[in-house]
């Protein structure tokens, strides 16, 4: 019971309340739950959103909302900001993309991936193919053996 709890508490924000008055426990009852363990607490407010994600029409600011709920727990924990971005983006929230990218690329400095998301968004969302070469840049300075360097070279050729 405890664990279906801990998914719902994550949606709490944006969850309308149940037909017999109850409602999933609060962000601090989540944590609560999870024994004082973050990563339990965040992996709860993750599935909470990917199971509204999956499950209704997606809503931009509840799913942000699930996304920074969960990095809030734990900063470290890499699923909702990688996966999260490509929610907003399938839903059309492109404006909320780079907040949580810099997120990741505050908590996860070492992650090439992190970089090659924010190019891929300045180029694709913003239309900023230069931008998206420095970011490009950025991500073959920690993956060198990547296609990241190629990539941003054959963005800069194309101008």
């Amino acid at each position: 019971m405890a664990a279906c709890w801990l998914g719902a508490a994550a949606l709490h924000p944006f969850v309308p309340r149940d037909p017999v008055g109850l409602e999933p426990p609060s962000a601090p009852v989540l944590a609560a739950l999870s024994g004082g363990h973050p990563t339990a607490a965040a992996s709860g407010a993750w599935s909470a959103t990917v199971v509204h994600f999956a499950n209704t029409t997606p809503d931009a600011g509840a799913l942000e909302a699930g996304i920074r709920t969960s990095v809030r727990f734990d900063p470290t924990f890499q699923p909702p900001l990688v996966n999260g971005v490509m929610m907003l983006r399938q839903v059309g929230a492109t404006d909320r993309i780079a907040p949580l990218l810099e997120l990741g690329l505050r908590a996860h400095p070492g992650e090439a991936w992190f970089p090659w998301a924010m190019a891929m968004h300045v180029w694709l969302d913003d239309d900023d193919p230069e931008q998206a070469a420095v970011w490009l840049d950025r991500a073959a300075a920690l993956a060198p053996d990547a296609i990241h360097a190629r990539a941003a070279e054959a963005l800069r050729s194309a101008e």
